[in-house]
């Protein structure tokens, strides 16, 4: 909906706060294109630079301020019971704005406010009366807050990070963040559908020919709401533009099928996006690049429905913990893992002595991009402690899975990157099963084996999705390969190869060598070069070309040339 930003510091005048405050909306503004405003209570100053999606009117436009001149509120999302909380509460704020309620609810209620909000935001409270600043998200946290301290002791935020970064003088890397990027790849009832769908412009389904965006066009067609759906198909063995299609089709919706291919600008535009390394997220900037072409400004999407209703190929994995139990009391855990690793790494670290016998272990194997053993040799100076083995933990239920996959990896990746790499294109991208009702009912229903895609389409009763269901699952994919290797993201990967590339003051250059070239033969996936590539062009888009190792405190200082 839109980015927000403040400051507070004291000692100068609020003019001066107002204008940093002001640069701070402009460093956003493709968060917010419609406008931007700011107001400042004594110490505190607080903007909102602003995406137009409900109530278009000026009665929209924040900071929302409470008649009295106490309360000032600046707000990031969707508060889908906005409604219900003005007739509970007898609430008397104008227009139609969802955020407007904030200020009168506040007074009534304080810090308790925040139980009765659902809905996906990022929010801060200025309250003059108690002298304080509250800074707020929501449970999934689906919404960005950044925050900082600068040099001159001023406390400062902003919905994303690259803002920041002129009021940190010396910027730097950890060491566990940045073992964590070399791992991972990165340092919520169908009411929620309805709910989603608030908004005074058109909203836009992304379309895939897969349960959880499916599950959302029959939602819609069951509360006689029809939608625009947009594919994004490149063509090929896995273009899914044909069975989307035909999932538009049965349940009465538009249909779009568009093609994107990022050039050189748009991959610019994508590593100026990106708030903090990842492997992720291209395929999110593409697909909003495409549908902000058409004039979509909201757009929903079925992100989030792997992880609560255990869809990803982990949650079948899971069910063969048992069985490895067994192998470990019968001492045949080494032998299985010598057998299968020349064929699959992760295999054999799961078959292995060491191996996850839980449900958070076996979710972190699952995402895990390089062994700890490469992790060294790329960062011997960010070496962690040899682990021991993972035996102590014994909760191998569906629903610690989900806890797991929610926390580190939708809350961790897919969350955040999925905000960036959206509101760079001043698309609001809605998300129904990253819904606090929602995923209580579901994770509720079988603790143990978890309510699986299957059940869920079951439970919806359309003979359709329970098909869709039960095939393999594929989901949203780019050529990525084939794009590295002869297309827009070779000259990307040809400037990592260089001698003098950045990443090389960070990682061992013997060990970017030898990944890059087990890519280049085949040998190794994509996914491990480009996680080099990736690093490489987020030091060069925040300008960071000289990296000193300090050994004190075990991280690396970043500076620009």
């Amino acid at each position: 909906m839109c980015g927000i930003c403040g400051v507070v510091r004291a000692g100068r005048s609020p003019n001066e706060n107002l204008a940093l405050v002001a640069d701070l909306n402009a460093r956003q503004r493709h968060r917010g294109p419609d406008s931007a405003d700011t107001c400042s209570a004594g110490d505190v100053a607080i903007g909102q630079a602003r995406l137009a999606l409900v109530d278009l009117t000026n009665a929209g436009r924040q900071p929302f301020v409470s008649p009295d001149g106490t309360i000032a509120v600046v707000f990031n999302g969707e508060i889908y019971n906005h409604q219900e909380l003005r007739g509970r509460h007898r609430l008397g704020a104008s227009g139609r704005c969802d955020g407007a309620i904030l200020p009168e609810l506040w007074s009534r209620l304080g810090v308790e406010m925040f139980r009765e909000l659902r809905g996906m935001y990022a929010t801060a409270v200025v309250d003059r009366r108690r002298h304080t600043l509250t800074l707020a998200r929501d449970p999934f946290r689906v919404k960005p807050l950044r925050w900082t301290t600068a040099a001159d002791g001023a406390i400062v935020f902003a919905s994303e990070i690259r803002p920041l970064l002129a009021f940190r003088t010396t910027p730097r890397i950890r060491a566990t963040a940045l073992r964590r990027y070399l791992r991972f790849g990165a340092v919520g009832r169908l009411e929620s559908v309805s709910a989603h769908l608030l908004s005074d412009v058109p909203v836009a389904l992304l379309l895939s020919w897969g349960l959880d965006s499916a599950a959302i066009a029959w939602a819609c067609r069951e509360i006689d709401h029809r939608l625009t759906c947009v594919t994004v198909d490149q063509g090929g063995s896995m273009g899914e533009g044909d069975g989307a299609r035909r999932v538009a089709r049965r349940f009465g919706h538009r249909h779009e099928i568009v093609t994107s291919r990022p050039d050189e600008e748009s991959v610019a535009r994508y590593f100026a996006a990106m708030q903090r390394p990842t492997i992720d997220g291209l395929n999110t900037f593409v697909v909003s690049d495409a549908i902000a072409r058409r004039g979509i400004k909201v757009a929903v999407s079925g992100l989030g429905g792997d992880e609560v209703l255990g869809g990803y190929p982990v949650f079948r994995a899971l069910r063969r913990l048992p069985l490895l139990q067994v192998t470990d009391r019968l001492f045949l855990a080494r032998l299985l893992a010598r057998t299968v690793r020349w064929r699959h790494e992760k295999v054999a670290e799961l078959l292995g002595p060491d191996g996850p016998r839980d449900a958070a272990g076996l979710g972190a194997l699952s995402q895990q991009i390089l062994d700890r053993d490469t992790v060294d040799s790329l960062a011997p100076w960010a070496s962690a402690p040899a682990p021991g083995p993972r035996r102590g933990r014994t909760d191998t239920s569906a629903l610690a899975l989900s806890h797991y996959e929610i926390e580190h990896y939708l809350g961790a990746t897919l969350l955040p990157d999925t905000d960036a790499f959206s509101m760079a294109s001043s698309i609001e991208l809605r998300v129904p099963y990253v819904d606090v009702p929602f995923a209580r009912l579901v994770l509720a229903a079988d603790r143990k084996q978890g309510l699986g895609k299957v059940g869920f389409a079951r439970c919806l009763g359309d003979s359709e999705l329970v098909a869709i269901a039960r095939r393999r699952k594929q989901g949203f994919t780019l050529p990525m390969d084939g794009w590295m290797r002869h297309g827009p993201l070779a000259p990307l990967v040809r400037s990592t190869e260089s001698p003098t590339a950045t990443v090389r003051q960070i990682l061992a250059p013997g060990a970017v060598d030898e990944l890059l070239h087990g890519w280049r033969v085949g040998r190794l996936p994509w996914a491990r070069a480009w996680l080099i590539v990736s690093l490489e062009h987020w030091l060069r888009s925040v300008g960071l070309d000289t990296v000193r190792l300090d050994e004190a405190s075990g991280g690396l200082t970043l500076e620009s040339a």
